[in-house]
């Protein structure tokens, strides 16, 4: 069974990359607390909802075979690859 294509492109070196050291640390950190809930991966996505100040959804899916992403968090709404992004990121990659 082959992974799905994002599997190929979502790893840590690049969830870092994309984020930045504080937001990874912060993303990190939330991950860890177990703040990622409702994960949901299909073939070229994962998406969740994360536990911070408020309830935030988060989505990564592959277009034109680069990563893309969104949350509805005040940075995320700026196209940051935020903390949000990262916990659920990190979850993703946790679990493949």
């Amino acid at each position: 069974m082959s992974l799905p294509p994002i599997a190929n492109i979502l790893h840590q070196d690049t969830i870092r990359r994309l984020s930045g050291d504080g937001a990874f640390e912060r993303g990190r950190a939330y991950f860890q607390q177990g703040r990622v809930e409702e994960l949901a991966r299909r073939e070229g996505s994962v998406q969740a909802r994360v536990r911070g100040a408020e309830l935030y959804d988060v989505r990564i899916w592959m277009k034109d075979e680069k990563l893309a992403y969104a949350c509805s968090c005040p940075q995320g709404q700026d196209q940051a690859f935020c903390k949000h992004a990262v916990a659920v990121a990190l979850a993703f990659v946790g679990a493949v």
